[in-house]
């Protein structure tokens, strides 16, 4: 990114539009700390991100799109360990009562059912993370989508989740431009490879692709079913 100036302040909401490859998801990493910037400063809350990291990052939320979790925590231990990185104790005695609050939100079970109906409260977009993790999400009867992000190193027990879910929340990405499965370029990702993260989705659960065809279709449907339809 070049020549790239804005401010953000209390109450106000910016968002980042342009093409793949514009830079949107570079600036944001940059703002996280996750990529630091070869010129120029970065100030979260009033503070200077290159010299005051602890406390810029302590007033900043970030939610990628390929989470990086550890297999081996569950998702209490993840909540646990983030408050903690970030040093927010009143984090860490709100992580059980997040949790419920999620599941009385509607989440998982009647009082969900009541809210959606047969539709699913939410989608895992490109599903990364630990067997546990994906026991709570199918637990809370959210749908799970899987992207090219499943053949890198590190997603193997994406391959037993891809066998867990059930038929009616199961989808694969058709919008990942820059998850792209083995055989595809790199650089962009394009409808016509979703059929080889489909068949790895199939293999997993032990039938053919063209079996699964109609099944993610139908579940597609339920998911994004349109008002009224």
């Amino acid at each position: 990114m070049q020549h790239l100036s804005f401010a953000v302040g209390p109450g106000e909401i910016l968002g980042l539009v342009g093409p793949n490859g514009a830079g949107k998801t570079t600036t944001l990493r940059s703002l996280a700390g996750i990529i630091p910037p070869t010129r120029g400063r970065i100030r979260i809350a009033g503070h200077d991100l290159a010299r005051e990291a602890i406390k810029a990052k302590a007033a900043l939320a970030f939610i990628p799109d390929e989470p990086q979790l550890f297999e081996y925590l569950t998702v209490t231990e993840h909540l646990q360990f983030t408050a903690r990185l970030y040093r927010q104790p009143e984090a860490l005695a709100r992580v059980d009562a997040l949790l419920a609050e999620l599941r009385a939100a509607g989440f998982a079970g009647p009082a969900r059912r009541a809210a959606f109906g047969d539709r699913p409260p939410a989608v895992i977009h490109s599903f990364s993370g630990p067997v546990d993790y994906a026991l709570e999400i199918i637990e809370m009867d959210l749908a799970v989508s899987f992207s090219g992000l499943v053949f890198r190193p590190g997603e193997e027990p994406s391959a037993e989740v891809a066998s867990l879910v059930p038929t009616e929340r199961l989808l694969v990405e058709t919008d990942s431009p820059f998850l792209s499965p083995p055989g595809a370029p790199r650089s962009r990702n394009e409808p016509c490879h979703v059929g080889i993260t489909t068949a790895w989705v199939a293999d997993c659960r032990g039938l053919a692709p063209e079996a699964l065809g109609d099944d993610l279709i139908r579940a597609y449907d339920a998911a994004f079913a349109q008002p009224g339809a």
